[in-house]
């Protein structure tokens, strides 16, 4: 569709361009990313855009290229906690987890309201990276900071980390404290972890 705007001679508006990106990080297709990057910036769109720039800061964590995205992060004037949440959710996809704390502790500097999905991505790199404590701080900083109620996927993230720490009890807590009943997954991870310790 972006071809045929441009064989019609009509310039597709910044909602438009947002849209083909999204498309472009989801397919993997990095060529037509950049393309329209290149056209976003020939005509001056990016720096005051919020949704362009966080489609093109979304594109390129999406296709595994970090530098890039904070390369555009960097140069947006207009961030809103999606576009803070689409750079934490690339780094938190290659493991860097002192790269996600950095960026998450500044978006909240900076006046931004984490949302759901920041937090998750918090909590996995916690996970993966075994720590219990910080994990715990800020599910605890979800609730009751933000007035953020968890998902299955906040507390699965947390009994996980939990299991494979050993710290039973306080995962078999969890699970009586959810606001919600347990799905397959959760029920699995317990007992994987319950498992693991005999």
């Amino acid at each position: 569709s972006f071809e045929l705007m441009q064989m019609e001679g009509i310039n597709p508006d910044a909602s438009s361009l947002s849209c083909i990106l999204k498309a472009c990080g989801g397919t993997k297709y990095l060529g037509k990313g950049e393309e329209i990057h290149k056209e976003i910036t020939r005509r001056g769109l990016l720096e005051n855009d919020a949704v362009l720039g966080t489609a093109l800061v979304d594109m390129y964590a999406k296709c595994g290229l970090i530098r890039e995205a904070h390369g555009v992060f960097d140069k947006l004037r207009a961030r809103d906690v999606v576009t803070w949440t689409s750079l934490i959710t690339g780094y938190a996809q290659i493991g860097d987890s002192e790269t996600v704390f950095h960026l998450f502790e500044r978006m909240r500097r900076d006046g931004m309201q984490p949302d759901i999905v920041a937090f998750l991505n918090v909590l996995t790199v916690c996970c993966h990276a075994g720590l219990v404590d910080k994990a715990q701080k800020y599910f605890q900083l979800m609730i009751n900071e933000y007035r953020i109620t968890p998902s299955i996927e906040h507390v699965n993230c947390l009994v996980d980390l939990l299991g494979r720490a050993g710290q039973l009890s306080e995962a078999a807590r969890m699970l009586e404290n959810m606001p919600f009943q347990p799905d397959l997954v959760v029920w699995s991870t317990m007992l994987a972890a319950c498992h693991k310790w005999g």
